[in-house]
């Protein structure tokens, strides 16, 4: 372009309007992907993009190359599932796609990308492209790299896809250099014109762009759920932390199959960030002198933070060293290794500050604890908001009920229904209630319990919970029911059934022991987080378990539509035993209020708690896990036994423990059989303790011992 005026207004048209004075995001995720061997060598561009997008705009990002041996489709589906996944579950969130390299058609003319410029591995575009239609939010490519505008169109039921491409479909874009179009984005406008201006595309809608970037907005701005006063953020980044980004890359050069490249950043990132606070807890002198939040824990509660931040800091210390051993390089075994020894400690030193602070401070102390730096590094700080979310003491001013036109669900009747609302696609689950024979309307209680069941749902929550995001509840008059509607996740298959633990007990005669121990982790895992917060998820059994079918999505224009199969942890079927998400909330705790909702009093789930304590759960669902079969076979209960309810407790146990002694150490092995056994016997052995050592108790007995043994069997 001869006319530098002309290019500077062409460029602010477009790759401009990008930059407004408002951002619409709550969160953003940046995803910069290259080729591990490659004749253009982008790296340095892309460091510097990193830093831009980090540093000035407050985004979190992750750089992914892409290795040149025939793992290369499978490691990128893998990384753009996983990116969906993790990241683009809500509306307002942005994901951008970013490549450096080259790209050409195929034999049937469409888009493939290339490590070189002739020759060489290629992966096929315009195929893999087609992941990013089921997100939630909005994505945005950047492609720097030649037929950059070579794009299949698709359809996406929310958010918008937009392209700023480097060029046309069937131009060539200049490499790495002061004149490459990632340079000229870095700087917002080029100092020197070329012939090819930067392509804007909007390949989800027609109407003009919506897709802003600017720095993020603090998050206690009023738009976005009110935190409490003196509530301490911290967005991780590996951008400033050289030695955290050694290690980073290192650890993604032979990471197993389903360990992608953002996890790996964003683990490390937050041992980092936790390793650095490590000179804060040598010492009471520092971390628990008098008047501070820490100072009213318990002495071993101490001690066991102290240990728990050391241990994290000898794994990455020792993990450090691995990674400057050029040797190691590409050492899947030492890389596994690193990778579950980082992550292993990192949950212990996380659980080593969030269970005391929650199970030994009052709510009064929790104003304090908002503003601790150890509190909010380990993420202690949202645990702290669902606790108070969950006992009342401050609640979403958000009014949580959906208007019944708006949701859209067949006329089946069941528990769990799938439907849309406003064009996405919920997962709903209907409670029905007694009527107040008074009004013919549900009793004030009741309804007082659903908008506090939906307001606690709607809450942020950690992933760990496996509880989908909640959208509201809305009120079904005619049937006497409410719907709880939760966001589906990305690559939901609304065309097939969610899928109840209790009903693959029967559909899935053989499941891999590696499976059922994986899924036995997450559970145990979810149970810790809702009783550390005080959350008493009483109707945690078998059928509320749910598993969600999950395919790619399906565009018309789409002739090859994607396997995402490979990339499930522990694959049964169109199903993902290592994803579990949990359903009936009608039955959790709240205040011990009457809600004349439907009964939870027969002897079928009462065989689910504890059988000492009809109504606490105490996990008999890993029996069940560990048999493969429904507690009913398992102790053979009778039908005359369920008809007259002569069943009791002791005999329940009696009955548990002997098959369990006799058949489980044979089939699922010592640590299995030894966990469930603690499960059982938890009562008796916490008979004693107060709610921390009860809580520690289950950590070190239960959760991390299943945790320990995933991937080993």
């Amino acid at each position: 372009m001869e006319n530098l005026q002309e290019f500077t207004s062409t460029f602010e048209a477009t790759v401009g309007s990008y930059f407004p004075a408002k951002q619409p995001y709550s969160q953003v995720h940046v995803l910069c992907v290259h080729w591990e061997k490659n004749d253009i060598f982008p790296i340095s561009e892309i460091e510097r993009l990193r830093a831009c997008l980090e540093g000035r705009y407050g985004y979190k990002a992750a750089t992914l190359a892409l290795p040149n041996d025939d793992t290369r489709e499978l490691r990128l589906i893998t990384e753009i599932v996983d990116f969906v996944k993790q990241y683009s579950t809500v509306e307002d969130s942005l994901i951008i796609l970013y490549y450096a390299g080259h790209c050409g058609r195929n034999k049937d003319g469409l888009a493939e990308w290339a490590a070189f410029e002739k020759g060489g591995p290629t992966v096929q575009w315009h195929i893999v492209q087609q992941l990013l239609f089921a997100a939630t939010g909005d994505v945005l490519l950047l492609l720097d790299c030649c037929f950059a505008s070579l794009i299949k169109k698709g359809q996406k039921s929310k958010g918008r896809f937009e392209l700023i491409a480097a060029c046309g479909m069937n131009a060539w874009t200049p490499v790495p250099g002061p004149l490459s179009f990632t340079s000229l984005l870095i700087s917002e406008l080029p100092e020197h014109a070329t012939e090819e201006t930067p392509v804007h595309h909007d390949f989800a809608r027609t109407k003009q762009t919506g897709i802003k970037l600017q720095h993020l907005d603090d998050l206690s701005q009023p738009r976005f759920m009110q935190k409490p006063t003196g509530y301490v953020i911290f967005r991780a980044s590996l951008s400033d932390d050289p030695k955290g980004r050694e290690l980073a890359e290192w650890l993604k050069t032979a990471p197993p199959n389903n360990v992608t490249a953002i996890h790996i950043e964003a683990m490390v990132a937050d041992a980092r960030r936790i390793q650095n606070l490590v000179g804060l807890v040598q010492g009471t002198q520092e971390m628990f002198v008098k008047g501070s939040v820490f100072e009213k824990l318990s002495f071993p509660a101490k001690q066991e933070i102290v240990r728990a931040f050391r241990n994290l800091d000898t794994t990455l210390m020792t993990s450090s060293r691995m990674a400057d051993d050029a040797g190691l390089r590409g050492n899947s075994e030492a890389v596994k290794g690193a990778l579950e020894g980082i992550q292993s400690t990192l949950n212990a030193a996380c659980a080593a500050v969030e269970t005391p602070v929650l199970t030994q401070l009052g709510q009064g102390d929790f104003q304090e604890a908002y503003k601790n730096e150890v509190v909010a590094s380990t993420g202690t700080s949202a645990a702290i908001s669902l606790c108070q979310m969950y006992h009342g003491i401050y609640s979403s001013p958000e009014k949580k009920e959906i208007s019944r036109d708006l949701v859209i669900v067949p006329a089946k009747k069941e528990r769990i229904e799938t439907g849309t609302i406003d064009g996405s696609t919920v997962i709903v689950e209907t409670y029905q209630y007694e009527e107040d024979p008074s009004t013919s309307r549900p009793y004030e209680e009741t309804l007082e319990q659903v908008q506090k069941m939906a307001s606690i749902l709607c809450h942020p929550k950690a992933s760990t919970l496996h509880v989908l995001p909640c959208l509201g509840f809305y009120h079904k008059k005619v049937e006497h029911s409410f719907g709880v509607a939760f966001r589906a996740p990305p690559y939901f298959n609304p065309e097939k059934k969610p899928i109840t633990l209790l009903s693959l007990y029967s559909k899935e005669k053989r499941v891999a022991l590696s499976h059922r121990i994986c899924l036995a982790a997450k559970l145990a895992a979810a149970l810790d987080g809702f009783h550390t917060v005080g959350w008493f998820h009483k109707g945690f059994r078998s059928e509320n378990v749910m598993f969600l079918p999950m395919e790619a999505p399906r565009n018309n224009i789409s002739a090859e539509p994607v396997d995402i199969a490979p990339t499930f942890v522990a694959q049964q079927g169109s199903i993902d035993i290592s994803n579990p998400y949990l359903f009936g909330f009608e039955y959790m705790r709240m205040q011990d209020a009457g809600t004349n909702l439907e009964a939870d009093d027969s002897l079928e789930r009462d065989l689910y708690r504890h059988p000492d304590r009809w109504g606490k759960p105490k996990g008999i669902i890993l029996a069940e896990i560990a048999f493969w079969q429904p507690i009913q076979k398992i102790v053979e209960v009778q039908e005359t036994e369920v008809l007259r309810r002569s069943l009791s407790g002791a005999e329940v146990l009696k009955r548990l423990q002997s098959k369990c002694n006799s058949r489980l150490p044979h089939q699922v092995g010592h640590m299995f059989h030894t966990t469930v056994m603690a499960c059982l016997g938890f009562k008796s052995a916490t008979v004693q303790m107060d709610a921390y050592e009860t809580q520690k108790y289950y950590q070190e007995n239960i959760r991390t011992r299943l945790e320990a043994a995933v991937g080993k069997v």
